[in-house]
């Protein structure tokens, strides 16, 4: 293992306990959080689901505290598709003016994925760069920026940095996971996490963060990411470890970059047993949760709303 990859510290950031413990929804806002681009991924015929979960990014700068922009990140149209789909997405721009429409496939086996992602990430530094950090996360991820913003505010107090980061949902620490040393590579190809070694030659993937939950780089690394290539030439099958693996590069050559675990779920079946579904707000722990139906977003984004610890999350659950 190289110096420059042993000196990076891997913040493990309990968010509970690092703020006001329960989270506190009644924090003071401040301007050190930095303005923010989120890709959310979203597939063309996702349109119910964005009318339920729109609201949510609507009110994301009043809850962020600083800019925030939410584009629903779509792909081109496969030549398959019925005509009258793309005429109900022309409509749907129209009105809400958060599509964003990319030059990929859309897709998730043999890298098309990843390409989305680098597509996300160009677009956001030809048209969005004056927004400080990129963030892709899925539609079906619910997010609290007011208690994302807290944790900044709480590193800033601290003496951290917000600018050099690699923010994601990289352990489920109540799970029992760890945050070190990544995954291993499969290479069983009818897996569907299959990457030949003709993409990554390691037998274990860098530390990545989960792609569901999302993750958040800096404006700085994202332009380096595309100005020196490293995205295009290192496309993976799996894009969470894509990204991972171009964070890495940086590392090696020298870029100082902190791993900062967001307190979060994939909302996967194996974790299921640690994942909080009734109670009060205010103990719900979770910043990002992944695996949702758009209708358990929607209540959770309403409960967040009226800043009222004591408000039961119960119900936001009863189809999850």
């Amino acid at each position: 293992m190289s110096l420059v990859r042993c000196s990076v510290a891997f913040l493990l950031i309990q968010v509970s306990a690092a703020l006001r413990t329960p989270l506190s929804d009644d924090y003071a806002q401040s301007s050190v959080c930095p303005s923010l681009f989120a890709a959310v991924f979203s597939a063309r015929d996702n349109i119910e689901r964005r009318g339920l979960i729109r609201q949510m990014w609507l009110d994301a700068s009043e809850q962020y505290g600083e800019p925030v922009v939410g584009k629903f990140a779509l792909c081109q149209a496969p030549e398959d598709e019925d005509p009258s789909l793309q005429k109900a997405l022309d409509k749907e721009a129209s009105s809400f003016k958060d599509l964003l429409f990319l030059n990929c496939e859309e897709g998730y086996l043999n890298g098309i994925l990843t390409k989305k992602v680098l597509a996300a990430m160009h677009a956001y530094l030809m048209h969005y760069s004056d927004y400080e950090m990129f963030m892709k996360i899925d539609d079906d991820a619910f997010i609290s920026l007011r208690r994302l913003c807290d944790l900044m505010t709480y590193r800033k107090s601290v003496g951290k940095s917000n600018d050099a980061v690699y923010m994601g949902v990289f352990a489920e620490i109540a799970a029992g996971e760890q945050m070190k040393n990544g995954n291993p590579v499969i290479r069983d190809p009818s897996s569907p996490w299959y990457e030949p070694e003709s993409n990554y030659e390691g037998e274990r993937f860098p530390v990545s963060a989960k792609g569901g939950p999302g993750y958040m780089l800096p404006r700085r690394l994202v332009r380096q990411i595309a100005v020196k290539h490293i995205g295009r030439d290192n496309v993976l099958n799996n894009e969470d470890k894509a990204v991972g693996v171009w964070v890495d590069k940086l590392l090696q050559e020298g870029e100082t970059i902190e791993y900062v675990n967001l307190k979060g779920t994939d909302g996967y079946e194996e974790h299921k047993a640690f994942i909080p579904t009734t109670g009060k707000w205010s103990s719900y722990p979770f910043i990002v949760h992944h695996h949702l139906p758009a209708e358990s977003i929607a209540c959770l984004h309403e409960i967040e709303m009226k800043q009222d610890g004591s408000e039961e999350i119960d119900a936001c659950f009863d189809d999850a």
